[in-house]
């Protein structure tokens, strides 16, 4: 399993990655599609209208979302208060959808950085684009310059993000060279979604050495371990290359009994992760 967190400026094109992605075969999990369903629920109304007046509602009783932005992007305090009572709750949900999803997720959060990265995270995307690009693409909301940087001014910078970021991607250019730079960046990340773990019970120290060199040496595993005691071989590899191990393998213990296991990875090193993506470009 891969989760790739996604985030980018307003206007970048983090909406446009998520589509090219789930279109490749991605389960998208949206932090702003579970902000929306908690500010359904009567418990954040109840708070946020306890906290800032009638005012923040509706005539019919619902947030009044373009009066509870008009308060959070003016005062950091209670944009602050908004994010400690809203983000904590969001990042459970969606560690609860990730953890009923198998293959590739891509978990779009725009606040991934500020808020820290989740521990269920494996790698991380940022797109960013030029400030007039991004005021083309939020005309449609009536957003000017003014109310982009309101809602951008106590996010980090840009540089800080692409520093903090696996990947970047500048939305500069016509919507095909996005789109062909995500199909892309999609085949790498779907073979390190296909990761296994192989492990190989050897029947001496001698003959683990030799699985380990041999499947090291044939450059379809990016690394080999052996066991404190010697006797057990583990290695990643992509779910292609399973076969070509086991033969490789088979070569060298030609006999019956020998034990070889392939098992799904909940977790996988970053390192190995880049390594399965490495040469998928095309």
């Amino acid at each position: 399993m891969l989760v790739v967190g996604l985030t980018g400026d307003v206007g970048a094109g983090k909406s446009t990655l998520s589509n090219i992605w789930a279109d490749e075969g991605a389960h998208v999990v949206n932090a702003d599609a579970v902000v929306a369903e908690l500010w359904k629920t009567e418990e954040l109304i109840s708070l946020a209208a306890s906290r800032w007046g009638g005012e923040i509602l509706s005539e019919d009783g619902t947030p009044d979302h373009a009066a509870i932005s008009r308060i959070i992007f003016a005062d950091e305090i209670e944009y602050r208060w908004l994010c400690d009572v809203i983000h904590p709750k969001v990042r459970e949900i969606m560690a609860e959808k990730v953890r009923c999803l198998d293959g590739w997720v891509v978990a779009e959060i725009p606040l991934l950085f500020e808020n820290g990265v989740p521990e269920w995270v494996d790698l991380t995307v940022y797109v960013h684009a030029a400030m007039d690009l991004r005021l083309s693409r939020n005309s449609a909301r009536g957003w000017g310059p003014e109310e982009i940087e309101k809602r951008e001014r106590w996010l980090f910078e840009g540089v800080k993000k692409q520093n903090m970021a696996d990947f970047v991607l500048a939305n500069n250019g016509s919507p095909g060279m996005l789109e062909c730079e995500a199909r892309n960046l999609a085949r790498g990340f779907l073979a390190a979604s296909s990761i296994i773990r192989i492990s190989i019970n050897a029947f001496s120290v001698d003959e683990a050495r030799n699985f380990r060199d041999t499947v090291y040496e044939s450059g379809l595993v990016p690394e080999v371990r052996i066991s404190d005691t010697g006797s057990l071989v583990t290695a990643f590899a992509r779910q292609d290359s399973i076969e070509r191990v086991s033969a490789l393998i088979g070569r060298i213990h030609a006999g019956e009994g020998l034990q070889i296991s392939v098992s799904k990875c909940v977790s996988v090193p970053k390192h190995i992760l880049l390594w399965a993506m490495e040469g998928t470009e095309s």
